[in-house]
């Protein structure tokens, strides 16, 4: 009969079965009629297993339904026997027919159609060459696509032209091989053509040859180009007549064509300051570029005479400051706020600090902090502008608002036990487990190992980090989560699907309670089979 069984279900809960059945349960080859109604052995792929059927007492000869002749001999589907006969297909169609290859082979519409219109079709490659390759030890990925034993290849780049061809990749540095429909004389033509279906650059182009018959496989130089499979239509800039494309050149616009290549023309551009200098090169012209009207010289930049030097050097005032617009007009006035006292010592007076009422704190606010700086809670006012003499060491922040904040942080992690930090490091969020006394190391996913708690933060090798196991709150671990969404442990990071590789040791770790933070809640849910 059938049992009831605790089970772990997807979601990493225990969960009740419904009618499940132990190995006794199912049907027995000794007990006979005994099993009747007891459920059959069924394989991975959902087949009668073989266990259950004895292959050595099946005889065609006492199976119904395949005529009165015991000894009539059928076609066997995977092609395993052959006709012996000519063969009827009753008016109808055969279908997917794949494309001939041999001499014998029948062909399909396509080959018949590309070979009226010239085109020898290959079937086509997974990837194509960017560059030369080894053919004696194949690389593991051409053009950004990882290959697969059995995989075709287009080797269009090869140094030594003879090269060139279709191939098949039989594993990383082992040699490649010319695919069967391409590794005869017969069958490497003019046209020979080859779409490319994956790669960076070559993915959807289609190659033919375009080299000259009669070709000799490892002789003659084998070339591949682009097939026109499209038309194509000019657009901005670029003209197509036939088969040529080129450049559309606007008259007089800077550009010209030299011989064959494309070039600047120095003339177009020149105009006030330059110049073609008449070797097709364009010229800075210095007799007119720079003179009294149009430009500052140095020496005027160095002079201290009156209207020269810093008062042609302007000056940008967004705060309104001066009423000058260029520097010596702006130390002028500072001067003047100054009361004309330019020596060492400056000198209060009512002039030149007091306000008319004479009242100190309007001077005050001139000339040092302001009682509503230390008041404000902007950045860079307040607290970060008292500093602390902090004799002991005990923060590296050097003001009262840098050392709170390394207090918060520090009270950020303030609850679970302490250790010590093996192997390379521990990251904020990583389970842990003891791998000496008093150590802990990141928890692999594949060993027997007791998890034992948390990481509360990231800790390099030999430091100390605190770790915690139920009810503490971590945040920023988590990216993009769900609230209510359960997280375990991967073996590397926290996941939010439950590992179900074999042999791997699954434990829970927590439940999102916004999309970046976990609340702790660290268990053993079970080991996959």
């Amino acid at each position: 009969m059938s049992k009831n069984f605790i089970y772990v279900n997807v979601d990493g809960d225990n969960e009740e079965s419904i009618g499940a059945f132990e190995t006794s349960d199912h049907v027995s080859s000794s007990a006979g009629v005994a099993d009747a109604s007891k459920p059959i052995v069924l394989d991975a792929a959902g087949l009668i297993d073989s266990s259950m059927i004895d292959f050595g007492s099946i005889d065609h000869g006492g199976l119904s339904g395949l005529g009165d002749d015991d000894h009539t001999i059928y076609t066997k589907a995977d092609g395993t026997r052959a006709f012996s006969g000519d063969q009827s297909h009753g008016g109808f169609k055969i279908t997917s027919l794949a494309e001939g290859v041999s001499g014998t082979d029948a062909v399909n519409v396509n080959q018949l159609t590309n070979a009226v219109n010239g085109i020898d079709w290959k079937e086509s490659a997974r990837a194509a060459t960017t560059g030369n390759i080894s053919i004696a030890s194949a690389p593991a990925a051409i053009d950004g696509v990882t290959l697969a034993n059995g995989d075709r290849l287009l080797l269009k780049d090869q140094t030594s032209l003879p090269e060139n061809g279709i191939y098949i990749f039989n594993g990383t540095g082992s040699a490649l091989t010319r695919s069967l429909d391409a590794d005869e004389d017969s069958e490497v033509t003019a046209m020979m053509t080859v779409g490319v279906a994956e790669g960076t650059a070559n993915a959807d182009k289609v190659y033919t040859v375009t080299s000259n018959d009669p070709l000799t496989i490892g002789v003659s130089d084998i070339v591949f180009g682009l097939l026109p499979v499209n038309t194509f239509i000019g657009g901005n800039g670029i003209d197509i007549t036939g088969t040529t494309i080129s450049a559309d050149l606007l008259a007089a616009g800077g550009l010209k064509f030299s011989g064959i290549e494309l070039a600047v023309e120095p003339a177009d551009f020149s105009g006030e300051g330059l110049i073609d200098d008449g070797a097709d090169n364009l010229a800075i012209d210095w007799s007119t570029l720079f003179n009294d009207a149009k430009a500052v010289k140095a020496e005027d930049l160095n002079s201290v005479t009156n209207g020269e030097g810093a008062s042609i050097v302007g000056l940008e005032d967004p705060s309104a400051y001066y009423t000058g617009t260029n520097v010596e007009a702006a130390f002028d006035e500072l001067e003047a706020q100054l009361g004309g006292d330019t020596s060492s010592t400056f000198n209060f007076t009512e002039a030149n600090v007091l306000a008319d009422d004479d009242s100190v704190y309007p001077a005050l606010e001139k000339l040092d902090l302001k009682f509503g700086d230390l008041a404000s809670q902007s950045n860079g006012e307040g607290a970060s502008l008292v500093g602390i003499e902090d004799s002991a060491g005990n923060f590296t922040a050097t003001d009262v608002e840098g050392a709170l904040s390394e207090l918060y942080t520090l009270a950020e992690v303030s609850t679970g036990e302490t250790y010590t930090v093996d192997g390379v490091g521990v990251t904020k969020g990583d389970v842990v487990y003891f791998s000496a006394a008093d150590t802990v190391s990141v928890m692999p996913i594949n060993a027997n190992n007791r998890a034992i708690g948390v990481a509360l933060s990231t800790e390099a090798a030999a430091g100390q980090v605190k770790i915690a196991k139920v009810d503490e709150q971590l945040d920023g671990v988590l990216s993009g989560a769900s609230f209510n969404t359960r997280y375990y442990w991967d073996g590397s990071a926290l996941t939010s699907t439950i590992p179900s590789g074999s042999g791997q040791y699954v434990h829970a770790v927590g439940v999102a309670i916004n999309a970046t933070d976990i609340i702790l809640d660290l268990s053993f849910i079970k080991k996959n089979i």
